[in-house]
């Protein structure tokens, strides 16, 4: 019986692999690598229509069965981004982007803004890259119900303090459910999609979305 299906590489099977600590059960793919957050943006962007061919897309610190399927579809206006040298096409530091206002179609960062102390500045700089009807996509580790949680003492002690005060070593907050609030504190129009509401419970479960939230912004006016 096949009960788990990834829609970034087609392949189906009883089950996905358990990934994390602890393990999380159908996390990943057997085939193409992707976490439930890789399957929740493939799904989400062809749900949604976000895709075309000549955009100008930046994509930080992609996996790469997600950084091809997004290439197979945009060509040659997209490219992969990270802040160290030799793992994408670019070396960008998403708080200074050497990159003009107002030049890119579509951002995405998943798993990225908790590891940047200003993220508030990181944010700006997302708001003043997007064209008019641009967007950016934006994932991040959230614990609901919760605020977001900053120590700059602990950020500033080491992987051991990180580790403990954020959950990983190279964590600097943990975020709670108002990051859309700080998002719009950006200038950015923000709206947040889980798997569930947003593809329906039943594709949801099938294709492992897990449950992170995305965050779609739009440049505010």
């Amino acid at each position: 019986m096949t009960d788990c299906h990834c829609p970034l590489c087609g392949h189906n099977a009883p089950a996905f692999f358990p990934f994390g600590n602890p393990p999380r059960p159908n996390a990943k793919c057997p085939r193409c690598g992707a976490l439930e957050r890789h399957r929740f943006i493939w799904a989400f962007l062809t749900a949604r229509k976000l895709l075309r061919s000549g955009m100008v897309v930046v994509h930080f610190a992609p996996r790469q069965c997600l950084a091809n399927a997004i290439h197979a579809v945009v060509g040659a206006g997209y490219a992969t981004a990270d802040k160290e040298p030799g793992g994408a096409d670019q070396v960008l530091d998403l708080t200074a982007l050497a990159m003009p206002d107002k030049s890119v179609d579509g951002l995405i960062a998943s798993h990225v803004l908790e590891h940047i102390e200003d993220d508030a500045q990181a944010l700006r700089e997302i708001r003043r890259m997007l064209r008019p009807g641009g967007w950016a996509l934006l994932i991040v580790p959230q614990r609901l119900g919760r605020p977001t949680f900053e120590d700059p003492v602990a950020a500033a002690s080491g992987a051991a303090a990180r580790n403990e005060a954020f959950g990983h070593p190279d964590h600097v907050r943990w975020y709670g459910g108002d990051f859309a609030d700080r998002i719009a504190g950006a200038g950015l129009e923000v709206e947040a999609f889980d798997p569930v509401g947003c593809l329906g419970d039943a594709k949801a479960t099938r294709q492992a979305l897990g449950t992170d939230t995305i965050h779609l912004c739009q440049r505010g006016k």
